[in-house]
C-alpha cells in the first residue's frame, strides 16, 4: 500500500490561503496517481493503533499548543 502523509496542517503558516490551495492540490494528485491520503489526526490515530505512542489525546494537546487547528467535524 502506498500513503502520502498529508503534514500540512503541521505548518505553523497553514492559515494562508495559497498554503490551503497547495495542499488540496496535493491531495488531488495523489488520488489522481492511486495513493492513499491521511492528514495529521488520521496519522495519530494510526500511531496509536499500532502503538508508536501512548496517548492520542496527549499528542493532540501538544498540536493545539502550537496552533494546530482542525474542525470540529474530524
Amino acid at each position: 500500500m502506498k500513503v502520502i502523509v498529508n503534514t500540512g496542517p503541521l505548518v505553523f503558516l497553514s492559515k494562508i490561503n495559497r498554503l490551503h490551495i497547495l495542499q488540496k492540490f496535493g491531495t488531488i494528485t495523489a488520488h489522481r496517481y492511486g495513493l492513499n491520503v491521511i492528514g495529521t489526526l488520521g496519522l495519530l490515530a494510526w500511531a496509536k493503533k499500532k502503538g508508536f505512542i501512548k496517548s492520542f489525546r496527549g499528542e493532540i494537546l501538544k498540536l493545539q499548543k502550537a496552533d494546530f487547528y482542525a474542525t470540529a467535524g474530524l
